[in-house]
């Protein structure tokens, strides 16, 4: 008996607005839990608390920070599948796409784990210490990664064809703005203004140039698979 074959169809245009759409929804439900909270009834406000922890875009380990990771998690994983596609067809930028799921997946990883905000902390907090080398190499050694990564991306972006070639440096861009807001824009005005009213709005900003920063990069992948007529088929087969 010959098995049936289901194909799926997905159709990027329609997914992108849903995903953009619950990202605002978590931005303004992240301003308003930071009204005040009145005295009052310990059960609303319990409630309210928990609202304001969960939905903060500042905060860390809370349904802002998991959608944020998710997103991330599905540009990885697009982005091994084109990899596992390219693989199949013996083409050389395989490894290229291999890279660039595996840089998206520890950027899912760092949202939660902080690993890169610790580490830059680290080095801004290190004394100098004239002639030695018992913190001076992480200096060269933070360096030598970030230009790597980003010699990586230009090599990455000169891979890609003609039409490809917009969206993914301004998806790229938007992304690092937010998810590395501390250090950029938000960071320096913090600094010299406080984490004032202003400085919440900014940050609220940020957060939502990352999550469409990485929404563009889904975009840009789930186009890529359609332009390029990359088929996908599973099977039980050995």
């Amino acid at each position: 008996m010959k098995k049936t074959q289901h194909t799926l169809h997905i159709q990027p245009r329609k997914i992108i607005p849903w995903l953009v759409g619950v990202s605002v929804l978590i931005i303004i439900f992240s301003l308003l839990g930071q009204k005040p909270i009145e005295e009052g009834n310990p059960t609303k406000k319990f409630f309210l608390d928990l609202f304001s922890k969960e939905f903060f875009v500042n905060g860390g380990e809370n349904i802002a920070a998991y959608w944020n990771m998710l997103l991330l998690i599905l540009a990885a994983a697009l982005a091994f599948v084109i990899a596992g596609v390219k693989a199949h067809q013996k083409a050389k930028s395989k490894n290229a796409w291999r890279i660039l799921g595996a840089l998206f997946a520890y950027f899912a990883v760092d949202k939660l784990a902080l690993i890169t905000p610790k580490l830059l902390a680290l080095l801004q907090n290190l004394p100098e210490i004239e002639g030695g080398f018992r913190y001076n190499w992480l200096y060269p050694t933070a360096a030598f990664i970030g230009l790597a990564v980003f010699s990586f991306f230009v090599w990455f972006y000169f891979q890609l064809d003609a039409s490809n070639k917009v969206l993914f440096p301004i998806a790229l861009i938007l992304y690092f703005l937010g998810a590395y807001r501390n250090f950029l824009i938000s960071g320096m005005y913090a600094k010299l203004h406080s984490e004032n009213a202003a400085y919440l709005w900014l940050t609220h900003f940020e957060e939502f140039l990352g999550l469409l920063g990485v929404i563009l990069m889904i975009y840009f992948l789930l186009t890529y698979l359609a332009s390029h007529k990359l088929e996908i088929a599973l099977t039980s087969e050995a």
